[in-house]
């Protein structure tokens, strides 16, 4: 039994080289990255690229007058990355491009252990080619850290719920497994949601193990089985209340409100994403758990998987990077099924051409590469690979404002204003150098007193969303610059019409002709004429 584990493809694949060939798929993402990761720079970054510099400077995550203390781990190698590279974007895209990197490393290789060298190196390059993974790639923010994070959890957990270890091995996997938990909690609170996921796993891969004993048991014993499972649902169900876990699970950003009611989104998502891969799936779990020899890992997957999404499908935040973390179990299951497919095909012959054709028993792999080649997913690799895909394609914020061309002519206006007010903080401070108040509907809600004017304690600073605070700010003594990104204006979630009708009767247009994005004017003062 110990031996089938690793029996897809060629047992006597030595781990040396089952190393290399990760390494040699982990080194595919930076190729894929080096066209894209010179990217517009986005308020998210800039929470870490700011408080980095505060690291740099004083030792503390410090923004202007605030603190940002999400994520100070990856904060700090944000820090470490300006230190030793330079204090620039790219630089601070370092660590999460190494993370994903690693992530991409560490999934070819365990696939590769567990269910041969030609399921890990297919689970890794599936890894490459997914869109989410080049935009969290390149993207100054901890999700592939935290992705990183959990899939050596979920490696860990799996190796401790395997009947055949050692006890002592699943010990040590198990310790593992639980000290990475507060790791990734401190990077990412959907970590519960992934260790749930992992429990769940577990016991199906034990359920396995012990099937005979299971099945018996719950035919003598249905009633209890089932009350049981309800009653760990509900006393669930009411810590998570009581501890206020609940509410923070169901509660949504104003500015991703929209989504808190769509449960159907990340299965909407994907399939855009992955037009050919996301559908073959259910296809290829049921390929994975088909194969005795590959039945643990692809039910473990596939258990984590369902889990996970499920739960973050009723959460109130969605969005395609909150589950990246998940993604590789995807492709460990593509992985395994692709290794399955082809080691039926040349053990049998009768899937592709008859044995002993030579060239002919290719033909199934063959067109499954090309499938893959001629596929949106793999177009879109090449592209990349070929440095012929900007990031404004690539990416799925590349559309971002850019404020760099800007600069020049908001030079002058910058220098003559008492106060500038933004839509974007984090872009006033990077960009400008100052700020004073920002005007952004979805910022108000997560201030100090979650009111108008309430303390952003990640800058120091106030933020308002109305007409009527717009005014009040305008009649304070002194002139005003106000900068506000054009996908913004007029929307509930950013900048109300209202608000720009004061700031159109009251300020003058700044011109800023060649840039596009962001629209400026400059408020004189209350005595003076606009």
């Amino acid at each position: 039994m110990r031996g089938s584990q690793v029996s897809v493809g060629n047992r006597a694949t030595h781990f040396g080289w089952i190393f290399l060939a990760s390494a040699a798929v982990a080194a595919l993402l930076l190729v894929l990255a080096r066209g894209v990761i010179d990217h517009v720079v986005i308020y998210d970054e800039l929470l870490h690229i700011l408080a980095a510099r505060g690291i740099v400077e004083t030792g503390l995550p410090a923004i202007a007058g605030g603190m940002y203390e999400r994520g100070e781990l990856y904060t700090r190698l944000v820090a470490f990355a300006l230190v030793q590279f330079g204090d620039t974007p790219i630089t601070a895209r370092l660590p999460s491009l190494a993370g994903g990197v690693l992530l991409v490393l560490l999934l070819s290789f365990w696939v590769g252990r567990k269910a041969g060298l030609l399921a890990g190196v297919s689970a890794g390059l599936f890894l490459c080619v997914v869109p989410a993974t080049l935009d969290v790639a390149v993207f100054a923010r901890f999700y592939t850290l935290h992705a990183l994070v959990m899939f050596m959890m979920f490696a860990a957990a799996f190796e401790a719920s395997l009947p055949y270890k050692h006890l002592s091995a699943r010990f040590g996997w198990s310790i593992l497994a639980m000290t990475l938990l507060p790791l990734g909690w401190h990077l990412q609170e959907t970590t519960l949601i992934a260790a749930v996921a992992v429990v769940a796993g577990m016991l199906v891969v034990l359920a396995m193990a012990h099937w005979a004993v299971v099945r018996e048991f719950v035919r003598s014993y249905p009633i209890a089985v089932f009350g049981s499972c309800f009653s760990l649902l509900f006393v669930g169900l009411v810590v998570l209340a009581e501890l206020g876990l609940w509410d923070r699970f169901s509660a949504a950003p104003l500015w991703a409100s929209g989504r808190a009611d769509r449960y159907h989104y990340y299965l909407v998502a994907f399939s855009k994403d992955m037009p050919l891969l996301w559908p073959l799936l259910p296809a290829a779990v049921v390929i994975g758990i088909s194969d005795p020899r590959t039945r643990r890992i692809a039910s473990f997957c596939a258990t984590v998987l369902v889990v996970s999404l499920v739960f973050h499908s009723f959460a109130g935040a969605k969005a395609v990077r909150y589950v990246y973390y998940v993604v590789p179990m995807a492709c460990a299951i593509w992985g395994v099924a692709v290794a399955n497919i082809v080691a039926r095909a040349l053990e049998r012959g009768d899937w592709v051409a008859p044995k002993g054709s030579g060239p002919l028993r290719w033909t199934l792999p063959g067109m499954m590469l090309l499938g893959l080649i001629m596929s949106q997913e793999g177009i879109r690799s090449m592209r990349l690979v070929a440095g012929r895909l900007q990031p404004t394609v690539a990416l799925s914020y590349g559309a971002e404002a850019d404020w760099g061309p800007a600069m020049a002519p908001l030079d002058p206006a910058l220098r003559s204003a008492d106060m500038v007010i933004t839509s974007n903080a984090m872009k006033a401070l990077f960009f400008l150098g100052r700020y004073d108040y920002e005007l952004n509907a979805s910022i108000v809600p997560e201030t100090d007193t979650g009111l108008e004017f309430g303390v952003d304690a990640r800058t120091g600073e106030r933020a308002i969303a109305t007409a009527k605070s717009m005014e009040r700010v305008l009649d304070l003594p002194g002139s005003a610059l106000v900068v506000l990104e054009e996908e913004k204006i007029g929307k509930a979630n950013g900048v109300p019409a209202d608000a720009v009708v004061v700031i159109q009767s009251r300020c003058r247009s700044v011109d800023l002709s060649g840039t596009t994005g962001i629209r400026a004017w400059l408020c004189p003062r209350r005595d003076a004429e606009p």
